[in-house]
């Protein structure tokens, strides 16, 4: 049963992080630390998580965040074109 909730779970905040309104917002706001801590105490859904957490970075706004993948693509793409 927990390992069902927890897919149910991961599988609608994966949704919600896919649409363009701010609903992923307010949850990293309230939850993003949750989140982080997930990623280092659940080994089994590490990789999930990761996922979905955002990150401050020297080149987004004050309050802005990017996932993670967004972010890596960036810094690729200025790796690649250097």
């Amino acid at each position: 049963m927990r390992k069902r909730l927890v897919r149910k779970t991961l599988d609608m905040l994966k949704e919600i992080a896919a649409r363009d309104n701010d609903d992923y917002d307010t949850f990293w706001d309230a939850f993003g630390r949750n989140l982080k801590l997930g990623v280092i105490e659940d080994a089994a859904n590490r990789d999930a998580l990761g996922a979905l957490l955002r990150f401050q970075t020297s080149k987004t706004e004050t309050g802005k965040f990017l996932f993670i993948y967004i972010w890596v693509i960036i810094l690729t793409a200025c790796f690649v074109h250097r």
